[in-house]
């Protein structure tokens, strides 16, 4: 067998010298077809001989296993982003800044900044061993089955004289050709299409099958690099650059040093001006201090270097004629008016739909129906109509009128602000209003269950099946399959997407609920604050207005959320199903178990010890009154949970009532 796992070896090392040469270098060494008999080969050995396995082989770039979800992980070194220039004033201000902290002049690097997704790649002893994507900086997702499905990535490095650890980060992105070659073949599929490559490439980044991530032709281009064990390592960022291209990675050979102010600003304009003509789609150039010995004397902020910067493009404008204006209803009642458009190409995006964001806005603008409009994409993502063209509108329609009643559900619009907010207030008893709340609450930040689209959704309230959040977990294999266009396997996937899907931390979960004026950063306040959903509904608005960032309107909007019997429904279902975990898995069986109470206000022993002594007897003690509750202990000074028991009409008992209850049982 020493012969066999010599040829092995032999093959891996060639497959990868042909992959190298074809993917990074575009310059094949072999033909297709000895390409296959190498594969094929190295294919049948490794079937032979099992002992020999090597998950870096090339023949594992596409592993097949599906993954049950990303675990994060902490980045060894802050994945920071950088600071943005907009325009020549803020170009000079920064080399103005990095002249005067190093007493001198510098080089630059120059290279176009690539719209896609960063990534950090891990080699030891020059074996790739894990995958980061960039997440919040701190921590990020792995993604190394997927990061191994792409070709510009290299498995094991080509040189041998390699740092024992290294760090290279860089940016996975699609290119144009690529992107519209994935989107024909989702629209013959009947699958909704990407918006742009940079959500295509993130996307495909993050599928848990890796196959369906080696389908998608992502590219990869190193930009940094960060090595350890080793005394030869560059002292320039052109030095690592040309060590990495040695090593096997694709890097981007657009490029310039530059010396001054004006060979950048003159390298901006010729990037700016052959934008439409590269590869791949970018939205800036990056400019770095090449020097990394000045890197380091330079510094960071605890969000970015102040050794780079990346010159934003400003937003390219294009011309669409409005051939209508529809409504849209939000998850939480707001009214859209949203500008149809004749389909047009900005920033390399097919643009057919604007939202005009409110009445109040497209009153301003003054848009109408047959109007010609100049349009953007701000920040080279969200299109929007800058104004009316009037040399080309050559006669106008009338002015649009904001609705006076939901589009979906039929019922007479709450006004707010003068037009700025229109709503709907039926909440999920609009069908508009349920079907984006559960898209909502399957969303990526939320829930993240997988295989439930916008469209499925609709069907399934539309169908009756899904009337609120939990309806979801309910959902049975008969119900799927009767929907339109659903076969057995896609409702078995779609139903394991939601099993799979809990629990989730409770801060998700929470930003999943919708609840108005709570995104994601607020829930993550609120569920350190309050760990359960139990003691969050038992907060007064008084006490939510004293956590940080949180104002007594959207504290309001908190109380009033969890005084609604269907909401608190709602979650009780979503924690019996395990979807939010619950807290008193394991209490102890006794003569008060199945009983709940709730205490509230100041007694002479602590509440601790109440709660002990009720526990001890089998007894469950909430946070927050519902209709299960048995009791509400009141002490003195007590706040707005009685109020809430007596409407709910919930025994109110006092300290003496609850001893004399607890002197007519013993538990040994």
């Amino acid at each position: 067998m020493q012969d066999e796992a010599k040829e092995i070896e032999k093959l891996r090392l060639e497959i990868m010298r042909m992959d190298h040469a074809y993917w990074v270098e575009n310059h094949p060494i072999a033909s297709d077809d000895d390409y296959d008999v190498a594969v094929n080969r190295l294919k049948h050995l490794e079937k032979k001989y099992p002992q020999l396995h090597d998950t870096l082989s090339p023949t594992m770039r596409v592993s097949g296993q599906v993954a049950k979800g990303f675990k994060s992980v902490e980045h060894e070194r802050l994945m920071i982003s950088l600071d943005n220039a907009f325009g020549e004033e803020d170009l000079q201000r920064f080399f103005q800044r990095v002249r005067e902290k190093l007493g001198r002049n510098s080089l630059w690097v120059c290279e176009p900044k690539l719209d896609g997704l960063a990534v950090s790649l891990h080699y030891k002893r020059g074996r790739l061993v894990r995958a980061l994507t960039r997440g919040d900086g701190k921590r990020g997702e792995d993604i190394t089955a997927n990061a191994k499905t792409i070709r510009q990535i290299p498995l094991q490095l080509l040189k041998t004289d390699i740092p024992t650890d290294l760090e290279v980060r860089g940016e996975v992105f699609m290119k144009k050709r690529d992107f519209n070659t994935l989107n024909e073949r989702l629209e013959k599929q009947g699958v909704k299409c990407f918006a742009n490559p940079r959500n295509a490439a993130a996307g495909s980044l993050r599928q848990y099958d890796s196959n369906v991530t080696s389908q998608r032709k992502l590219s990869f281009f190193a930009y940094a690099a960060f090595a350890s064990g080793t005394e030869d390592w560059p002292k320039t960022h052109q030095g690592v650059m040309r060590n990495l291209k040695t090593m096997g990675f694709s890097v981007n050979a657009y490029k310039k040093v530059v010396e001054t102010e004006d060979q950048a600003s003159a390298f901006i304009e010729e990037v700016s001006k052959s934008r439409q003509d590269l590869a791949y789609g970018i939205d800036g150039v990056v400019l770095k201090v090449d020097d990394i010995g000045d890197q380091k004397i330079l510094g960071e902020t605890s969000r970015a270097p102040r050794w780079a910067i990346a010159y934003k493009f400003p937003a390219e404008i294009a011309q669409s004629v409005v051939l209508g204006i529809d409504v849209q209803v939000g998850r939480t009642g707001i009214i859209t008016p949203v500008a149809r458009l004749k389909p047009v190409l900005v920033g390399g995006v097919t643009v057919q739909h604007v939202t005009l964001h409110n009445y109040s806005e497209l009153l301003k603008k003054d848009v109408r129906v047959g109007d010609w409009v100049q349009l953007r994409r701000a920040g080279d993502v969200i299109p929007e109509i800058v104004r009316v063209d009037m040399a080309l509108t050559k006669s106008r329609q009338a002015k649009t009128e904001a609705v006076q009643r939901c589009p979906s559900c039929g019922s007479d619009l709450e006004m707010e602000n003068d037009l700025t907010v229109l709503r709907c207030p039926r909440g999920h008893r609009c069908p508009d209003q349920l079907v984006a709340s559960m898209w909502h609450f399957a969303s990526r930040k939320a829930m993240f269950i997988d295989g439930l689209g916008h469209r499925l959704i609709e069907q399934l309230v539309r169908a009756g099946h899904v009337k609120q959040a939990a309806s979801l977990y309910e959902l049975s294999l008969d119900q799927l399959e009767s929907l339109p266009r659903m076969g057995t396997k896609s409702a078995m996937n779609v139903l394991q997407g939601i099993e799979m899907s809990k629990p989730k931390p409770w801060h998700r979960v929470l930003y999943g609920l919708g609840i108005r004026e709570v995104g994601y950063k607020t829930a993550e306040v609120l569920a350190e604050a309050y760990p359960s959903w139990q003691a969050l509904a038992g907060a007064s608005v008084e006490d939510l207005s004293q956590l940080d960032n949180i104002g007594p309107v959207m504290a309001e909007f908190v109380c009033h959320y969890f005084s609604d019997e269907e909401n608190i429904k709602n979650i009780e279902m979503l924690e019996q199903q395990g979807v939010i975990a619950s807290e008193r898995e394991g209490k102890k069986e006794g003569p008060f178990s199945g009983q709940h109470y709730v205490i509230t206000g100041k007694f002479a022993k602590p509440r601790s010890e109440l709660k002990s002594l009720l526990e001890d007897l089998g007894a469950s003690v909430d946070d927050a009154v519902t209709k299960k509750t048995t009791a509400l202990v009141v002490g003195e000074k007590s706040g707005s949970k009685v109020e809430k028991a007596k409407k709910m009409e919930v025994p109110c008992i006092t300290i003496e009532d609850l001893e004399d209850l607890l002197e007519q049982h013993t538990w040994d």
